[in-house]
C-alpha cells in the first residue's frame, strides 16, 4: 500500500506562519474620552504585533542562527534610525538584507529618553520582520476596542493620554489584552476565539440607565477594602491609595494622615469585585491569595 507523501514547507511558508497567542502583544494606538449624557467616558482601541522576540526565534529556527544577523544605526538629530536583517539565501552562499526605520520622539527637548529609544528600535525591527513576512498577516487585523478600567486591575496594562475633556490633564487606565479574531490566531487555538453570529441583528434599544447610586459606601465594605489594603506589599498599596484615600498633612508636626475618599456604595461595591478577583477572597480576613502580609505598624 502506497503512502501518501507528504509536502514539505517552503521557507516563505515556515516565516508566514501564524505564531501563538503567547507570541503576540498588543499596543494602544488610539485612546480618548468625552462626555455624553450618560456621563465620562474612556475608550481605547489596541492592534496586535508579534514580540520581537518570538519573531527572532521565528528566524533561528527557519533559517538557522549563523543564517542571520541584524544591525541598526544610531538616531539622526532629527530621531530617524534605520534597522537592517542581513541573511543568507537557503541553498546557496548569497546574503541579502532588509531595511526599515523609526522615528524616535524627541519632543522632551530635543532629546530622547532611553524608553523611547528602545520602543523605536523594537518598531523598526517588527517592521523589518515583516518584509520577511513574519508576522505580517497581523496587519490586516482591524483596531480591537478593549476593556479598560479607570481604576488599577492587576495584571492589566496601564496606559496615559491627554484628555480632550479636562484642560489637557493626562490621564490614566487600565486595559486588559483583547482576543484576537479566529482568522488571526494559531491554528491550534482557534477554538480560543468568541463565537461572532454572521447574520446582522439590529441594536436593542437601550434602556435609560439609572442614575448613578449617591449613597456612601458603608462602614462594612470599608471594613473589607481596608482587610485588603493592609495585607498588600508597599507597592501595590500607593496604586490603591489614589482610588481609597486622601493625604492631608498637618502644618505643625508635618505628619501625614490617610482620610478616606467620598465613595459611593456602588463604586465600592466595584472595588471590593476588583479585590477579590485580584487576590482572592478573604479568609478570617486575610486575602487568599497573598502569602506575606505587610506587618502592623507601630
Amino acid at each position: 500500500m502506497a503512502t501518501k507523501k507528504v509536502q514539505e514547507k517552503s521557507v516563505t511558508e515556515l516565516l508566514c506562519e501564524r505564531f501563538k497567542y503567547s507570541d503576540i502583544e498588543f499596543v494602544i494606538v488610539n485612546a480618548f474620552d468625552y462626555n455624553s449624557r450618560n456621563g465620562y467616558h474612556i475608550k481605547a482601541f489596541a492592534l496586535p504585533y508579534i514580540k520581537k522576540e518570538s519573531g527572532e526565534q521565528r528566524l533561528d529556527e527557519v533559517l538557522g542562527v549563523d543564517n542571520w544577523e541584524n544591525d541598526f544605526t544610531f538616531p539622526d538629530p532629527q530621531g530617524r534610525l534605520k534597522y537592517k536583517i542581513k541573511f543568507r539565501v537557503p541553498g546557496s552562499d548569497e546574503w541579502r538584507e532588509k531595511n526599515e526605520g523609526a522615528t524616535i520622539d524627541t519632543s522632551d527637548r530635543g532629546q530622547f529618553s532611553k524608553t523611547a529609544f528602545e520602543s523605536g528600535l523594537a518598531f523598526a525591527e517588527k517592521r523589518c520582520l515583516a518584509k520577511l513576512g513574519i508576522g505580517r498577516y497581523l496587519k490586516l487585523c482591524p483596531d480591537m476596542q478593549v476593556t479598560i478600567s479607570e481604576m488599577f486591575e492587576p495584571g492589566w496594562n496601564k496606559y496615559s493620554f491627554k484628555s480632550k475633556v479636562g484642560n489637557n490633564e493626562y490621564v490614566n487606565f487600565w486595559w486588559q489584552d483583547p482576543m484576537l479574531p479566529k482568522e488571526f490566531l494559531h491554528p491550534d487555538e482557534e477554538d480560543l476565539a468568541q463565537p461572532i453570529d454572521d447574520a446582522p441583528q439590529a441594536k436593542p434599544k437601550q434602556k435609560p440607565k439609572p442614575q448613578p447610586d449617591k449613597e456612601p459606601a458603608t462602614d462594612k465594605q470599608w471594613d473589607v477594602i481596608e482587610s485588603y489594603y493592609k495585607a498588600l506589599p508597599l507597592a501595590e498599596q500607593e496604586k490603591w491609595t489614589t482610588h481609597l484615600y486622601t493625604e492631608h498633612v498637618n502644618n505643625e508636626s508635618g505628619s501625614i494622615t490617610n482620610e478616606r475618599k467620598n465613595i459611593s456604595r456602588a463604586f465600592g461595591a466595584k472595588i471590593i469585585k476588583s479585590l477579590e478577583s485580584g487576590y482572592g477572597e478573604l479568609v478570617n480576613g486575610h486575602p487568599s491569595k497573598i502569602t506575606n502580609p505587610n506587618p502592623k505598624k507601630k
